[in-house]
């Protein structure tokens, strides 16, 4: 699975990439929103993981340019923030998922294990 990660957190990052790879995904990094657009716009993934707030262009100004761009990527909102109001509105444009930092290990494997494949998607479209 090829796994896109936008944060501007190096720890976050980090915790990330090593726990995606240990469950054999293949994964890249960026730092903004603007760096995620350009990664989507070169190559195709299979879920991405997106903070909300980044220097630049955030998680929100960015998803509804992701979605345009490529409307099956499974999106799954990481954020420090857990108010409600932010998370309405991040479920208002039509994320896959929404989790909460700090991240639950477990929360982040399930998210590998219950989004759906670029094959399934397809075919559930038709």
């Amino acid at each position: 699975m090829r796994v896109l990660i936008g944060d501007d957190d190096m720890f976050m990052r980090s915790f990330l990439r090593k726990v995606l790879e240990e469950e054999s995904c293949e994964v890249e990094i960026v730092e903004s929103g603007s760096e995620v657009i350009r990664r989507i716009l070169r190559q195709k993934f299979d879920l991405l993981f997106l903070d909300i707030y980044m220097g630049g262009m955030d998680g929100i100004e960015a998803i509804p340019l992701i979605k345009e761009m490529d409307p099956q990527l499974p999106i799954v909102v990481i954020t420090g923030d857990s108010s409600l109001q932010i998370k309405n509105k991040v479920q208002n444009l039509g994320v896959f998922g929404y989790l909460v930092k700090p991240l639950n290990l477990l929360e982040v494997k399930n998210m590998l294990r219950i989004v759906p494949s670029r094959s399934e998607l397809k075919h559930a479209a038709r």
